[in-house]
């Protein structure tokens, strides 16, 4: 089986931590991602670098980057609603999800 594909998936799985108020450390949960080519890519880095223009939101932002998540992580099923629910009950679930998304796509992993 080749190792590389020159033409990728259309989406990938990557593990997100999240903060979780009562927890130690973040609670992993694997989210399903949209992969986007070279040009793909340059305008969400546009759109980041427009976020604190008046009309953006984080919401958008990672609804834009999420497609889906494993069912076995979560208490409800993935859909637009449940989606934005995480992220007003987790304040710090839209920035977790976006800089998560964005070392996968950089192809950054840490390395221990």
């Amino acid at each position: 089986m080749p190792k590389i594909k020159v033409q990728p998936d259309p989406t990938f799985e990557a593990k997100v931590g999240l903060s979780m108020a009562g927890q130690e450390k973040p609670v992993e949960a694997w989210f399903v991602f949209k992969y986007r080519n070279k040009d793909e890519a340059q305008v969400f880095y546009q759109r980041l670098n427009e976020q604190d223009k008046p009309g953006n939101k984080d919401a958008d932002l990672v609804a834009d980057c999420v497609v889906g998540w494993k069912e076995e992580d979560f208490d409800q099923p993935f859909n637009g609603t449940n989606l934005l629910l995480l992220q007003k009950n987790y304040p710090n679930a839209a920035l977790e999800i976006v800089l998560t998304y964005l070392r996968e796509v950089a192809g950054s992993k840490a390395k221990n």
